[in-house]
């Protein structure tokens, strides 16, 4: 922890558990995080974009074919993502939308939830410095999460 925990730690117990906020950034979306190689960390649907093998997508037919659209929107940096939806926000959460949508429907017609688990020992996922502290101290201090 830094140097200013403790401090907030007092402040956090003065003002009770209604007071926390406890935010997740499993996706990076405010820090990242190195993986288990010393590459980027494999974000959520990075586990199966680039941890399927060629075998588990020749065992299940169409499957890549299904995923491109998925992969090349998900390889597109933000800003041509923007472009595409013409700079308009209702468009870019609409093309979300679409994304996750797709996602979910790809991941139960190919039975993603068998592949899963060996996906995740293929990936650099880790756990961040400090998280398991972080944890502890949640219990220690009755933090519900």
């Amino acid at each position: 922890f830094g140097p200013r925990f403790l401090a907030r730690a007092a402040a956090l117990r003065r003002g009770g558990v209604s007071e926390l906020q406890l935010i997740a950034d499993f996706d990076q979306t405010l820090t990242t995080y190195t993986g288990s190689d010393g590459k980027e960390g494999d974000q959520c649907h990075d586990v199966m974009f680039l941890r399927l093998t060629t075998d588990d997508e020749a065992m299940r037919p169409g499957l890549a074919e299904a995923l491109a659209p998925l992969r090349e929107w998900q390889d597109t940096p933000e800003e041509k993502k923007m472009a595409i939806c013409n700079g308009d926000l209702a468009a870019r959460k609409r093309r979300t939308q679409w994304f996750n949508e797709t996602f979910l429907k790809v991941a139960v017609r190919f039975q993603f939830s068998e592949l899963a688990e060996s996906c995740v020992r293929r990936s650099n996922v880790c756990l961040r410095p400090g998280l398991a502290t972080t944890f502890a101290w949640l219990a220690d201090n009755c933090v519900p999460l």
